[in-house]
């Protein structure tokens, strides 16, 4: 988990319902990662094993990025974006 100065930003390693008011993550389910500001995700990591996508289209429950193209050969390697 990882904090702002001000304990607004929190970078936690699974899915989170929000942030309490003691600066911990609310609800990690260790699927994926969540970025929160002021208890609003504003943008998620996913995992993209031995492979690469053209275009991520959401994150599955699993963790996994799900998206278009598909080749192999690459590396396990994070994903993110922007939700809103």
């Amino acid at each position: 988990m990882l904090w702002d100065p001000d304990g607004t930003i929190c970078l936690v390693d699974g899915d989170i319902a929000g942030v309490g008011s003691n600066g911990n993550a609310v609800g990690a389910s260790q699927k994926r990662a969540t970025v929160w500001y002021e208890n609003e995700d504003i943008a998620r990591f996913g995992i993209l094993p031995g492979g690469s996508h053209s275009k991520a289209e959401w994150i599955a429950d699993s963790g996994y990025l799900v998206g278009s193209a598909d080749p192999t050969g690459c590396k396990t390697h994070a994903v993110a974006w922007k939700l809103h």
